[in-house]
């Protein structure tokens, strides 16, 4: 179930992204005589590649050898969140170091992907100066938590913007829970809880 939970990341994230690429170019060479379009064109085809080569960089450290502590995954958010969160206020508190409390390569991956969409979706849509990110080990669980001082959301609505049906469905699908506290105007605070054990 693991690998082909790998290999649909493969296929969604690098596939779709290369065929993107693939068309983008197209647009652009059809588009030459036009060099405000070509420039256009240009721009999302590095967007894209640039996407591409990071999503590449994830999956390539999720599959590598050895099996990481949650001091690893924790150094790997800290170089996440400088990129991501880059010009605003961030903290993140976690264990620092290897340890020996190992997690297994499918807890690794559903909490770090996790923390990129939450991350991806302040970055668009919170209009936050200011992010605290935490992780936990709680017994058998792992536990994040990610709060900003954003303008906030409505959990209910559908136009929310903060694709909470993709973080629903990837927290039920890892057996974990997601638990939002959100208002108007107040920011944001997302707990995501998975088994260590995945």
């Amino acid at each position: 179930q693991l690998r082909a939970g790998i290999a649909r990341d493969l296929h969604d994230e690098i596939g779709s992204n290369l065929s993107s690429i693939g068309l983008l170019s197209e647009l652009a060479i059809g588009a030459a005589p036009d060099a405000g379009a070509m420039q256009m064109e240009l721009e999302e085809i590095r967007r894209v590649a640039l996407q591409t080569a990071d999503s590449m960089r994830d999956i390539v450290w999720l599959i590598g050898p050895g099996r990481k502590t949650m001091g690893d995954l924790a150094a790997r958010m800290r170089e996440t969140a400088g990129l991501m969160l880059a010009g605003m206020e961030w903290t993140l508190e976690a264990p620092d170091g290897g340890g020996e409390d190992r997690l297994s390569l499918g807890a690794q991956r559903d909490m770090y992907l996790f923390f990129k969409e939450a991350l991806h979706n302040i970055r668009r849509h919170a209009g936050a100066t200011s992010v605290r990110i935490q992780l936990v080990r709680r017994g058998r669980t792992m536990e994040l938590t990610v709060e900003d001082n954003g303008r906030g959301f409505d959990p209910e609505l559908r136009s929310a913007g903060y694709g909470l049906a993709n973080m629903r469905q990837r927290a039920e699908a890892c057996r974990g829970s997601l638990v939002i506290g959100a208002g108007n105007g107040s920011g944001a605070r997302l707990v995501f809880t998975i088994p260590c054990g995945r």
